[in-house]
């Protein structure tokens, strides 16, 4: 979905872009997707598992365009790629397509700027225009400061997985589950 352009200042005065991606974005989420890795252990991948080229993620940039149901935004801070976030159905089949996914990630630097509050409010306007009544995430249980974002947002627990990461020294963490119902209007 072709995401309407939202302009807005952090706590620092910055001057933050939320947008749609767009192809030329490409080689700059890849470097994102790496930096961010790097930053954490609380997101999906290592670092050496991001093996996406150009090409590849201006494919998938095109799908979340021309996608009804999904939804990925772009982040800028005074021009300079620091973040992304999405939205993607859970599927298509009656029983489930009231249910979305979210996911966030911004670079180590742009944390505790409000920023991601920002983003998770134009997540769930976005929700809310596409016709979700659900949102879901996961969040590594030892990323306080993520659940405490996303309580603030009206997320709330409902399940652990436990052992749900196993990082590449032999270590787990525990994964829980945060849902919060869309807002009835915008």
């Amino acid at each position: 979905m072709k995401f309407e352009e939202h302009v807005w200042n952090d706590r620092k005065g910055r001057t933050v872009v939320f947008r749609s991606g767009e192809n030329k974005d490409a080689a700059d989420l890849i470097a994102y997707m790496k930096q961010t890795a790097m930053e954490t252990d609380y997101l999906l991948r290592e670092v050496e598992e991001i093996r996406l080229d150009e090409a590849m993620e201006r494919r998938f940039i095109e799908a979340n365009l021309t996608s009804s149901k999904d939804v990925m935004i772009v982040i800028l801070v005074d021009g300079i790629l620091a973040g992304s976030c999405s939205i993607s159905g859970r599927g298509m089949l009656s029983r489930i397509r009231h249910r979305c996914e979210l996911a966030l990630a911004l670079k180590k630097e742009y944390w505790g700027a409000g920023i991601g509050t920002k983003a998770m409010e134009i997540l769930e306007e976005a929700a809310f225009r596409i016709g979700y009544e659900q949102m879901e995430l996961e969040v590594v249980e030892a990323n306080t400061s993520a659940i405490s974002l996303y309580e603030k947002c009206g997320f709330s627990k409902t399940g652990i997985i436990p052992d749900a990461f196993r990082y590449t020294d032999g270590t787990y963490a525990t994964l829980f589950t945060m849902v919060k119902k869309v807002k009835k209007e915008y």
